[in-house]
């Protein structure tokens, strides 16, 4: 369960710090649909233009320069460090010693997986 929380963690990371070539769609499209992931809550609750952020989506969905700027309030250090920090905690839950795998290839790759979950959203630093 840890892993996949890790996972969505990181991939509502990836919506907001990768370009359209890696999601193969726009960024920021959850934010787009109304769906405001822990990214956009710790900025709302944790930024320093929360207030802002705040204005812009109690407008409804953002869209055009609206989305724009609510997007680059987001992918501020603050909150992107704190959603990062959410999935690194996950992570080291899928890693020996608190593994419940026995040594081997299972474990290896539940291990790899983890840290590709965390170095994708460079939660791995």
């Amino acid at each position: 369960m840890a892993l996949g929380i890790a996972f969505q963690l990181s991939d509502d990371i990836m919506d907001f710090i990768s370009t359209e070539e890696e999601l193969h769609k726009h960024p920021g499209q959850d934010m787009k649909l109304g769906v405001y992931t822990l990214p956009v809550l710790f900025a709302l609750q944790e930024g320093d233009r929360s207030t802002e952020l705040a204005a812009l989506l109690a407008q409804g969905p953002p869209e055009g320069e609206r989305l724009t700027q609510a997007l680059e309030i987001v992918r501020e250090e603050g909150s992107m460090r704190l959603a990062r920090e959410a999935v690194h905690g996950r992570r080291p839950q899928g890693r020996p010693p608190r593994c419940w795998l026995e040594p081997g290839k299972a474990r290896d790759a539940l291990v790899h997986i983890a840290e590709f979950i965390a170095e994708r959203c460079g939660a791995d630093v």
